[in-house]
C-alpha cells in the first residue's frame, strides 16, 4: 500500500505533474469532506489464483413430437486463491479461499401449437465455500444449494405478440459452524410483456416484471477483511429476500440504413441489499477495523429510474457509425438518499469500418461526474472522463477453419480517471494506455 519515490508521479500510466515523495500512504489522503482512514501497515499483498473448469454441453433437435429440441449443460468449477503477504522481505500465506461450484441446466423447446410457442426447463446450483487463515471472511465451510424451474410462452398474432413467463426458485444455505444460522428462501418471479408492430420496421414493447432475489452467501455471513474491496465486510444473517416490481417501455425502429433502439424503466425494490460504509458514532468518518474501513450489508426500500438509447447508421457499404447512451437514478425511497456505486451517465460514440475480413472500430467513451449530491453518505464524488479506444480485427477463413487476429487499444490518450463503481477508486485509478493482441483459431 506504499509507493517508492521516482520523480514525476504516474497513476494508471498518466503523468499528472507532481513530485512524488519517497513514500506515501494511500489511506492518509484526506478529501475535502474529511473522510480519513488510518495508516496501513508496511506490507505488500499478492494473490496467487488457480481455477479449473470442466463443462459438458449437449442436446437434440429436429425431432417430432411435443418436444422437438432441447439443450443440456453441466459445469464444474474448482477455484482457489491464496493471499500472500510480504513483510520485512518474508512471504507468508495469510488466507486461502476455496470455492467449488457445480451447476446444471436443461431447456426444452416445445412444439408450436397454432400461435403459441414456448420453452421450459430447470437448473440447479451447488456451491461449497470456505476461507481459512488470518483474514477469513466466513468461519467454516458454507454449502449453498439452489434449484429452480421456469417457463416462457409467447402468443404471436399478426401485429401483436404477448409473452409471459414464471420462475420458482429455492435457495438453501447450510453453514457448518453453529454460530451461523441456516437460511432457506423460496420465491416466485414472473413477467408479462406485449409487443406491438406500429408500421414497417417499427415496434413498441411494454414489460412488467415481479421478481424475488434471495440474499447472497456473502451478504449473509461475511465478517472480516476483504482485500479485494479493501473493506472490513459485515454481513447480516437476518436479511430478507428482495422483491422487485418494475415496468419497462421500449421502441425499436429500422429505416433503411438507420436502426434505433431506446427504452425507459422504473423499478421499486423492497428490502434492497447494498454494501455501505459504517459511521456508528456519527462523527462523519468511516469506522475502522483491522486498519480497513467497515462496510455493512444493509437493507432498505429503493427505486430505480433509467433510460438508454442506441443508434446505428450505415453511412456507406463499408462504413458505419454508432452512438449509445444510458442514465440511471437509484435512491432509497424513504429518505431519497442516493445508493452507493451507481453507474454515472455515459455516452459511447464511434465509427465501424468493414472491408472483407477487416474491421476497425475507433470510439470515444464519456462518463459524467458523480457530484456530492449524487452519492451515498461517506461516498466520495467521482470526476467525469473521456477515453479514446480503437478495436480492430482481421478474419481469414475457409470452409472448415478461421484465423482471427484481434487488437484492442484502450485509453490511447493515457487519461487519468477513476471508476465510480470501483470499491478502491480512491486508492487506485483505472489502467492507463494499453494494447492487447490476440489470436483465435476456429475449426468447423
Amino acid at each position: 500500500m506504499t509507493g517508492a519515490c521516482g520523480g514525476t508521479k504516474e497513476e494508471g500510466g498518466a503523468e499528472i505533474g507532481e513530485t512524488e515523495p519517497c513514500e506515501y500512504n494511500v489511506f492518509a489522503i484526506r478529501d475535502q469532506f474529511s473522510r480519513q482512514l488510518p495508516p496501513v501497515p508496511d506490507e505488500q499483498i499478492d494473490l496467487q489464483m488457480r481455477r479449473n473448469n470442466y463443462r459438458v454441453r449437449g442436446g437434440f433437435r429436429n425431432l417430432t413430437g411435443a418436444i422437438p429440441q432441447a439443450n443440456f449443460s453441466i459445469d464444474f468449477s474448482d477455484y482457489r486463491h491464496e493471499e500472500i503477504e510480504t513483510a520485512d522481505g518474508i512471504d507468508e500465506t495469510a488466507t486461502n479461499f476455496f470455492n467449488d461450484v457445480f451447476s446444471y441446466r436443461a431447456v426444452f423447446q416445445q412444439a408450436n401449437y397454432k400461435k403459441l410457442s414456448g420453452r421450459f426447463g430447470f437448473e440447479g446450483y451447488r456451491r461449497s465455500y470456505l476461507t481459512e487463515g488470518a483474514e477469513q471472511l466466513v468461519d467454516g465451510r458454507v454449502r449453498q444449494n439452489s434449484f429452480s424451474v421456469f417457463a416462457l410462452e409467447e402468443i404471436n398474432f399478426d401485429r401483436v405478440a404477448f409473452q409471459f413467463g414464471g420462475r420458482v426458485e429455492t435457495n438453501r444455505y447450510n453453514p457448518t459452524n453453529p454460530i451461523y444460522t441456516d437460511r432457506n428462501f423460496t420465491g416466485f418471479s414472473g413477467a408479462a410483456a406485449v409487443r406491438v408492430r406500429l408500421w414497417e420496421g417499427a415496434s413498441v414493447f411494454a414489460n412488467f416484471t415481479t421478481s424475488q432475489r434471495a440474499p447472497a452467501l456473502e451478504e449473509l455471513y461475511n465478517f472480516g477483511a476483504h482485500i479485494g474491496t479493501v473493506t472490513f465486510e459485515v454481513g447480516n444473517q437476518t436479511l430478507e429476500p428482495e422483491r422487485s416490481n418494475g415496468v419497462e417501455f421500449s421502441f425499436r425502429q429500422k429505416i433503411n440504413r438507420v436502426r434505433i433502439d431506446g427504452s425507459v424503466f422504473y423499478y421499486r425494490i423492497n428490502n434492497f441489499v447494498f454494501l455501505a460504509a459504517q459511521d456508528a458514532d456519527g462523527d462523519g468518518l468511516i469506522d475502522v477495523e483491522d486498519n480497513l474501513p467497515i462496510a455493512n450489508y444493509l437493507q432498505d426500500n429503493s427505486r430505480y429510474i433509467g433510460a438508454d438509447v442506441t443508434v446505428d447508421v450505415d453511412i456507406t457499404k463499408n462504413l458505419g457509425a454508432f452512438v449509445n447512451a444510458d442514465v440511471v437514478s437509484a435512491r432509497l425511497r424513504d429518505n431519497n438518499l442516493p445508493l452507493p456505486r451507481i453507474t454515472p451517465a455515459r455516452v459511447r460514440a464511434g465509427l465501424d469500418f468493414r472491408y472483407k475480413g477487416l474491421s476497425v472500430r475507433p470510439e470515444g467513451v464519456f462518463a459524467f461526474r458523480k457530484s456530492i449530491e449524487d452519492v451515498y453518505s461517506l461516498e466520495t464524488p467521482t470526476a467525469g472522463y473521456g477515453l479514446f479506444n480503437v478495436n480492430g480485427s482481421y478474419t481469414y477463413g475457409t470452409e472448415h477453419y478461421a484465423h482471427i487476429f484481434t487488437v484492442s487499444a484502450a485509453n490511447l490518450t493515457n487519461k487519468l480517471y477513476r471508476n465510480h463503481l470501483s470499491f478502491i477508486k480512491d486508492l487506485a485509478p483505472e489502467a492507463g494506455r494499453g494494447v492487447r493482441l490476440s489470436y483465435t483459431f476456429r475449426f468447423f
